[in-house]
């Protein structure tokens, strides 16, 4: 307890003899406290894998909600999206994702890691923010030729070298986004945006080892079990 002020030290000394009377079994985590957890991560870059350029989903702002049947925490992710092609963005939006998993307790490592991570959900959000950009802003940069007639040899060659023959896909992706339909465009992402979000949340950066400056994670770190979810906290089980 070396890492504890005195007055967590008294706070630890109450709650074991409380537990160990059996006048204590949990401690809580409020949604408040967990919101604020999460509201220090961020906001968090996500890269995202696209034909010619490059797409970053930035999450903004995150919120928890807690299913208690299916012992799940629900978070939804406020994100930016953008999608930039030589260095000039084309598209960019807000998006909303709603992911899912089941919190899960180590109690050899003191950590808790995420299971069963699902995303539920990943839609456009309509607003201000949301544009595509004006083709003729930035399609001359790959050719004089009009994007609207990208298969023809110049625009190809040049994007199959900036590809590494890429080509037909390439210009398939550009043309794209001359439509101006930026819930299409979304549409057409959302396979890639879905895979590298997983990728990310199933990484070992979303494993959070319980902090022992914190009086409360020290003393599950060294009496915890395991966690369930209630209605609005997070239920850490000690005895």
């Amino acid at each position: 307890m070396q890492n504890l002020s005195f007055t967590d030290k008294m706070k630890v000394i109450g709650a074991y003899v409380l537990i160990k009377s059996r006048f204590r079994s949990f401690e809580d985590f409020t949604k408040h406290e967990l919101n604020e957890y999460l509201s220090d991560t961020l906001p968090y870059s996500i890269n995202v894998n696209v034909p010619v350029g490059q797409a970053k989903l930035v999450i903004t702002n995150a919120a928890i909600t807690f299913d208690v049947i299916k012992n799940k925490l629900n978070i939804e992710l406020q994100n930016e999206f953008t999608v930039t092609v030589l260095a000039t963005p084309v598209y960019r939006s807000h998006v909303q994702a709603i992911i899912s998993f089941t919190p899960k307790y180590q109690p050899a490592e003191g950590c808790i890691y995420p299971i069963d991570i699902g995303l539920d959900a990943l839609t456009y959000i309509d607003d201000d923010y949301s544009f595509v950009s004006d083709p003729d802003q930035w399609h001359n940069k790959l050719s004089p030729v009009s994007v609207f007639d990208a298969f023809v040899n110049p625009v190809k060659q040049l994007v199959n070298e900036a590809t590494a023959g890429l080509s037909d896909s390439a210009l398939h992706y550009l043309r794209a986004f001359t439509q101006n339909n930026k819930q299409k465009l979304l549409d057409e992402h959302k396979p890639t945006i879905e895979k590298a979000l997983l990728k990310e949340l199933n990484q070992q950066n979303f494993i959070y080892t319980l902090n022992t400056k914190h009086w409360r994670e020290w003393l599950f770190s060294r009496l915890g079990t395991h966690i369930t979810v209630e209605k609005d906290a997070l239920r850490f089980w000690l005895s």
